[in-house]
């Protein structure tokens, strides 16, 4: 997976607020997108995308406590 190009798919996921519409737009594959995702989450070490049935959570500062 090309990090490079994951923050843009993240930005289009975002822009059509749906892995579909976004995978789409860029002719991947919807499953394509979910990687490109799941390799920021991986790297950025945070989910980047919550369910829409999922409760809103508080990210804490990576930074606090230390």
């Amino acid at each position: 997976m090309d990090r490079i190009e994951s923050p843009g798919v993240f930005a289009k996921v975002v822009a059509k607020q749906s892995f579909s519409g976004a995978a789409r737009e860029l002719r991947l594959s919807q499953a394509a997108v979910s990687k490109h995702v799941r390799a920021l989450e991986d790297w950025l070490g945070s989910a980047a995308v919550e369910p829409h049935d999922a409760p809103p959570q508080r990210h804490r500062d990576r930074g606090a406590g230390l």
